[in-house]
């Protein structure tokens, strides 16, 4: 069974996911302007809300070696800036669905370098879960790919190949900083979310003027003329991504990163899509189908079926280690 300590971890993953999931439907209320300029200024507002905290602990920075900085900058910029660019890249070469479905299989290759890195489950344990998140994703996107089958096959190629960067880059994100938290056990959970927020903050300095001057389409920036109003509700928007859907998840996320290995967290993971999903039905006004249905049910079930043979493992470990002692 979990330890008493991994409950909380487990619940402060399923709330960084419940508030993750919001991400994917708040810039559908804000159709007039492009993703870069949504995702720039959210990563705009975590980064400030970032300078504010370590300008009050400035202590913190004395504490940290050039390295460190290097290792903050690097998960910032990867798992926050260049991840959702490559994800907007990959909709507009191979289409949302396609995009939507290469991001959800980040918790199985999550999953996978986890427990290759540490081994909390024999591989067989894994198939079966993984194999139910990966029908879930299946059923979630499958009925709508019709868009990619009309797209030129040399452009869904590049698609592909950019998603598959993106998947790689957020897995080796989330490797890296579970390593950094646990490799800094003084510094608080607040202090790692700074950290990592004056990381991506310096990823959007540097990112900004370069799609300023030579993004078009979803990378544009400033391209589009807005009224007042229009900018109030962009504004708006921005410090609730910028604040509840980045800064408070990721402290939830890093939470339960000290008190939860890889592997499990890598299934929870799949959380995010199925908040997600919840959230766009209630944008929408309606229940969710028969199809819908069964891919949550299947989802779920794949967590809960990791969760409880990763409680089988911890008994049978600390049965073995009791008999031997």
């Amino acid at each position: 069974m979990l330890k008493g300590t991994e409950w909380p971890g487990v619940i402060c993953a399923i709330m960084a996911g419940a508030l993750w999931g919001s991400i994917f439907v708040v810039p559908e209320m804000l159709p007039g302007f492009t993703a870069a300029e949504v995702a720039l200024g959210r990563y705009l507002v975590y980064g400030m809300a970032s300078v504010l905290v370590l300008a009050c602990r400035s202590e913190v920075l004395r504490w940290l070696h050039w390295r460190d900085y290097l290792t903050v900058f690097l998960l910032g910029l990867s798992g926050n800036v260049v991840f959702y660019l490559l994800v907007v890249t990959g909709v507009e070469l191979a289409g949302a669905e396609l995009a939507a479905l290469f991001s959800g299989v980040v918790p199985v290759t999550l999953t996978v370098a986890g427990n290759r890195r540490d081994r909390c489950l024999i591989w067989r344990q894994l198939v079966l879960p993984l194999g139910l998140i990966l029908a879930g994703l299946g059923m979630m996107h499958g009925c709508k790919m019709q868009h990619v089958l009309h797209c030129e096959s040399e452009q869904i190629l590049w698609g592909m190949l950019v998603l598959v960067l993106g998947v790689a880059c957020w897995t080796w994100y989330a490797l890296k900083n579970a390593e950094f938290i646990l490799s800094r056990p003084e510094l608080r959970t607040s202090h790692l979310v700074a950290l990592t927020g004056l990381g991506t903050l310096a990823g959007v300095l540097v990112t900004a003027p370069i799609l300023y001057f030579t993004g078009h389409g979803p990378w544009a920036l400033l391209a589009t003329e807005h009224t007042s109003s229009e900018w109030m509700l962009f504004a708006a928007a921005m410090l609730f991504l910028g604040l509840l859907a980045t800064w408070i998840p990721m402290a939830l996320w890093n939470r339960a990163g000290r008190l939860l290995p890889v592997t499990l967290m890598g299934q929870l993971v799949v959380m995010e899509s199925i908040f997600g999903l919840l959230y766009a039905l209630l944008l929408q006004g309606r229940w969710p189908d028969l199809n819908e249905l069964l891919a949550v049910s299947l989802l779920a079930a794949g967590v809960v079926l990791c969760v409880r043979r990763y409680q089988q493992a911890r008994l049978m470990a600390s049965c073995d280690n009791r008999a031997t002692a």
